[in-house]
Order: C-alpha cells, then structure tokens, then sequence
C-alpha cells in the first residue's frame, strides 16, 4: 500500500504599513497571491495573520498578528507559512534569523507568494540574509532624513507631518468638535480633576479617543502634555521623554527642548498650558499615581509646626511625616456643613473633623458680596518666578546626569531631587496663584453662587480652589480630647 503524506498546514502572514483609503484592498491583494501559493503546492491553509497600517521597521512597535503568528508556531500550530515577500514578515535582521533557523533546524517551510526567496533552500536563505542587511541600511537612512526634515518643519513652525493631533487635520486646520474636546480636557485637569476621573468622566459620556478606543489616564496625559495646543511647534524633543535617564545609558546626546511659535491657532493659552504641565510635573501629585484623592486636605493641608504636607492613614487622621500633628480628618464627600449665625455680621461654623471645617470657612468666604474680587491678580511679577523655574528644571536635569555618571550615590540623587522638587512646587503654586483668572476659582466664582458652586464641585476641585485661596495649617490638639477645636486649624488667605 503507498502512504500518501498529509498536506502541510499552512498560515499566510498579511501586512501593510499603510492604509490610505482604510478598506484593505492591498492586504486582500495579498491574501489572494498567498492562496495561489498553497494551491500549487498542495498545502493546507489553516488560518492567517493580518497587521493592517502596521510597519515592520521599529521592534519596538506591537503587531498583535505578527506576535500571535509567532505564538501559534512555538504552539506546533502550523509547519508552512506564506507571505507576500520578505519585507511583510519582517524588516528586521535579528527576527528573520529566528524565521530562517525554524526553516533551516526545524523544517519549516518558509515562501514567498512574489517568488523571491525560498527558505527551503540554502540558496534561498543566503539571498534574505544579503537583501535583509541591504533593507535595514535603507531603513534606517529613511529614517535619519525624515528626521531632519522633521526638525527643519518645526524650526517653521509648520505642523508635524504623521499621525495627526486630535483637534487639528494634518494641515494645522481646526476640527471644531475635537478642538472642544481638547478646551474641556484641559479645563477639567486646570480645574483639580484627575487623569483617571478626566478618562471616566468622558467615557461615561460615550466619548472615545480618535483610535475609536475608550479614554485613559495615559490618553488624557497625551492630550495635556502635547505643545502643539498651546501653539508650540518643538523639536530635539528627545529631551522630553519620561526617562532621560536610559537615553543617557544608550549614548544618546539629551539636547534641551526648543520651542518655536507654530503657524497654526493654538487652543489654549500659554498660561494654561504652562499650569497644567506645572501640575502635571508636581511631585505631590506624582507620588499618588494609580489613586485619586479620597480626603480634602491630604497632600494639601500642612503641619504647623514643620511645615511639611500632611497625608491621611488608617484611622480616619491626617499626620506629617514627623508625626508632628495626628488629627482626624471627618468625612468630606458631598458635605453641606451646618451654620449659625454668631453675631449680626458673620456666621461661624459647627463642623466636626477637620475638612468640614475649611470647607465651611471657604463657603462662608465665597457666599460674601466681594468675592469676585478674589480674582483680582496680585500684584506678582511672573517673570522672575518662570526663571526660577526654568532653572530648577534645568537643575534637576544636572542630579540625574550626575547620577548616571557616577559624581554622586542613589541616596544623595535622592535628596537632592526631592529638595529641588519641593523648591520647584513652591514656585509653581506663586505662578498659579498669580494668575488666577481661569480654573476652579474662575469656574467657582462665575457661577451665580459661589458658595454652592463650591460645594458641589468634586473633590479635586474643592482642593484647586482651597489651594489657590488660602494655606491651612494644623495644630497638635489637646492629646485624649474627643472634641473638635477649631483654634487648632489654621487658615491663611493668600488674598
């Protein structure tokens, strides 16, 4: 009897970097080249990978079909594969070697729909190997003069060719719809609101990102920390990255980051702008990363005695880091503080715990008839204090290189960037403070009532309000008292 041998179980990997018109017509070009393939040679197509406007050149980029494609053969899914050409699988030399030993130690059988190469062959796998180090020069000589041509746009002041910015097409024209998206998203954050609560707040609404997938903190991020709002065409934006650090490991020069007035309308103005990435940067709020703020004063309100932020722990207490003060905090959601009226001219509040508190003090200062004037600017020369700024940041870019050459220990590096950190939050709130004009106070005091504006708004904003009106200050209470005393918190108006 002849045994007749089982038809190999065949996969087609499809790709192309780009989709102008969005309906795959050249991955279905493809697929059809790729069945012509598997039907001359017998084979048996069990299935296919599909990346659509996805490129190959950058490992770093995720193709969710390459890797699954990748999955499948570790898995013994298949033992054939097909693709239109080489330059579809793969642009990489260090993954075609693991494609070209599969083919040469393992028998996979490896074909081109295009006919090019044959990895069945030694001759076959010789040619990729020339015609892959010949791709990957040309690659990465696209990429150097993209780059410079890149850099020379933003020295104009023109749009980034690409991906497009939401809100604007990809000549640096308005999008109206997406524009107000972009005004609110940083509206929200300038007025105390969290990423994660910005990211719920819109996909609550059914609002998703322009990918078509729901809003995120990282999402929001993007949006906040995007110059091109605020009219900024940049470029050595290599300084930028989160990590600095790790491009110093690889040799990479860190060149500052150059600012240039773009040609298109920005959407937000440079004070805004410059707020948000202030808050953005604040090291209080980067230590809360992941969590919002469940507690009015946590991070806000200060120890009198030192002078540093309390934080709230188990037990319902606010306390610094020295243990100087240890007071109960009472609950702050949706509170409406009760009040009497103490003489013919003021009210005084009735409040336990601590938020209740300055809750009612803010109220009572907002509910009075010259509150608008508390948007009138103080009379602050920015100037000095964005200087000032600009030179922490430059500072702290001096502790990290010096770290990473070696000029100074983990311990040191640690000091130091919390010193110049908790230097560079003070400047910040003197620049908020000084131009008040917009965020949750602006929101607050337009409102028809001030006061109630106040306590409604959420949490966040609560806090963005107390912070730009006043510094609260705790007192040790009376150790074993149960009673809440008002004379050990201490409000400061800064107008």
């Amino acid at each position: 009897m002849t045994s007749t041998a089982a038809p190999r179980r065949t996969v087609f990997y499809l790709r192309i970097s780009l989709d102008h018109t969005g309906e795959g017509l050249a991955i279905d070009r493809q697929r059809k080249e790729c069945q012509r393939i598997a039907r001359q040679r017998g084979w048996r197509v069990v299935g296919e990978y599909v990346d659509n406007s996805i490129s190959a050149s950058d490992a770093r980029k995720n193709r969710p079909g390459y890797d699954a494609l990748v999955k499948a053969y570790e898995a013994g899914e298949f033992d054939a594969l097909i693709c239109y050409d080489m330059d579809r699988l793969t642009r990489q030399p260090r993954q075609m070697e693991d494609w070209l030993d599969a083919a040469e130690q393992r028998g996979l059988d490896l074909v081109t729909a295009n006919g090019e190469a044959d990895l069945t062959t030694d001759a076959g796998r010789t040619f990729v190997r020339v015609r892959m180090a010949f791709a990957r020069g040309e690659v990465e000589r696209k990429s150097a003069r993209q780059k410079v041509a890149a850099v020379q746009r933003a020295k104009l002041g023109r749009p980034p060719l690409g991906v497009r910015a939401t809100g604007y097409t990809g000549k640096g024209e308005t999008v109206p719809d997406e524009a107000e998206l972009v005004r609110r998203i940083f509206k929200m954050f300038h007025s105390g609101e969290s990423l994660r609560g910005i990211a719920a707040a819109l996909t609550a609404e059914g609002l998703t990102a322009r990918s078509g997938k729901p809003w995120n903190p990282s999402s929001v991020h993007g949006i906040l920390s995007n110059p091109r709002y605020a009219g900024r065409s940049t470029y050595n934006r290599h300084a930028a990255v989160r990590d600095a650090r790790e491009a110093r490991r690889k040799g990479d020069t860190v060149e500052p980051l150059t600012v240039t007035p773009g040609t298109w309308e920005p959407l937000v103005s440079d004070d805004v702008f410059d707020a948000v990435q202030a808050r953005l940067t604040d090291p209080r709020r980067r230590t809360q990363q992941g969590t919002d703020r469940k507690h009015l004063g946590s991070g806000l309100f200060v120890c009198d005695v030192c002078s540093q932020p309390v934080v709230s722990f188990s037990g319902g207490r606010y306390r610094c880091k020295a243990a100087c003060v240890n007071r109960a905090h009472g609950p702050v959601d949706n509170v409406r503080v009760r009040r009497i009226v103490a003489d013919d001219d003021h009210e005084a509040p009735l409040a336990r715990g601590v938020d209740e508190f300055v809750t009612a003090v803010v109220t009572e200062r907002l509910s009075r008839p010259d509150a608008a004037e508390l948007l009138a600017p103080p009379e602050v020369d920015t100037a000095p204090l964005r200087a000032e700024q600009d030179r922490l940041r430059a500072r702290l870019d001096t502790i990290d290189a010096e770290y990473d050459d070696g000029i100074i220990d983990g311990l040191r590096w640690r000091t130091a960037k919390e010193k110049v950190n908790a230097q560079l939050s003070e400047v910040d709130r003197k620049i908020k403070a000084a131009t008040p004009g917009s965020g949750a106070l602006g929101d607050v005091l337009a409102a028809p009532d001030p006061a109630e504006a106040f306590l409604s708004a959420s949490l966040m904003a609560r806090r963005s309000v107390i912070e730009a009106l006043a510094e609260v200050r705790l007192r040790r209470g009376t150790r074993g008292s149960k009673t809440f005393d008002p004379n050990t918190v201490r409000v400061e108006w800064r107008r």
